[in-house]
């Protein structure tokens, strides 16, 4: 059984995603498509107007501060809610570090409040977090292993992970970490886009060599989520790809699958490139529990990057 077929049965569902960035909207868009049919209502919410919300999609977006208590209050009002997925956050690791109060405000305390609204209207919660909970000593961790951050946007991503469990229960969320995603038809750059839009420029690419991850396909974590709506399970869950590389590999792995010039590409330390924040050595996750549960099969990354090779038109 589909997962819209299932969660479309009974009263009628509401699904919000909160942000539309980079991984939130191809999510909103996705599905709003496959939902649609089953009488399911996919909501968008995010804090301003982007210009590249299709037109079709204004009427199920909404606009608003988030961090401000009484515009949560009212969206889980209006939209009663049955599943809230949060992909909002502040990313970028050096501004984090700079920028302590935003960073925490947007990654801790606004997935606070969404978990108690979620709490208050019943209703189940996948929040997005990061491989950068952990401190990068070991490499290959499980969900059973402690976190341990380094950085304030690590730490702020593990703050938010033990308030939801406190608020919900692992019972009523799914908290993903993942790592270092990368997707193509996504309205903000992302690792594999930056690579191929200065490749296609024939512009010299500098990317570490000595910081280590399991860079998460987009593409197969949309497929978990529905997976996820399809039938709730409940718990911590790593969603890493199935390779352990540094940015230089994967840069080459990305020149040879669409044909472009690797000498183009040069390893750099990360310390050339990252002087604010310190890095995980090794945050690579090890991702058989949400293959076992949810029986997602995880591909390699010159495989994903082939998927991705043969869908670019459509994202044109």
């Amino acid at each position: 059984m589909r997962c819209c077929e299932r969660i479309g049965m009974n009263r009628k569902v509401r699904i919000i995603v909160f942000g539309l960035g980079r991984l939130g909207y191809p999510l909103f868009e996705r599905l709003s498509t496959n939902m649609r049919p089953y009488g399911v209502d996919v909501v968008g919410v995010t804090h301003h107007r982007k210009g590249y919300i299709d037109r079709s999609h204004l009427g199920k977006v909404f606009f608003a501060d988030l961090l401000k208590p009484a515009n949560l209050l009212y969206i889980f009002r209006r939209y009663k809610p049955r599943y809230v997925i949060n992909t909002a956050a502040v990313t970028d690791v050096d501004y984090c570090e700079t920028h302590p109060t935003h960073c925490y405000r947007t990654n801790y305390k606004l997935a606070t409040l969404i978990a108690l609204h979620c709490r208050r209207v019943r209703c189940k919660l996948v929040q997005f977090s990061t491989d950068y909970v952990f401190d990068g000593i070991k490499g290959n961790y499980v969900e059973e292993d402690e976190p341990n951050p380094i950085n304030v946007y690590g730490s702020s991503k593990y703050l938010a992970e033990k308030s939801i469990e406190r608020i919900l229960g692992l019972e009523d969320s799914a908290i993903l970490r993942l790592s270092t995603p990368y997707h193509y038809c996504t309205p903000k750059k992302n690792l594999l886009t930056w690579i191929l839009e200065s490749l296609l420029s024939n512009r010299e690419v500098y990317l570490v060599n000595d910081i280590f991850t399991t860079p998460t396909c987009v593409e197969e974590l949309y497929e978990l989520i529905e997976r996820i709506l399809h039938s709730f399970e409940g718990g911590i869950y790593h969603v890493g790809g199935r390779d352990r590389i540094s940015r230089y590999q994967f840069g080459l792995k990305v020149a040879k699958i669409f044909g472009l010039d690797e000498s183009l590409i040069h390893p750099v330390s990360a310390k050339r490139v990252w002087s604010k924040a310190r890095r995980p050595k090794d945050s690579s996750l090890n991702s058989k529990k949400v293959q076992m549960v949810f029986g997602l099969k995880i591909k390699p990354v010159s495989q994903c990057l082939g998927m991705y090779k043969k869908k670019m038109k459509t994202c044109e």
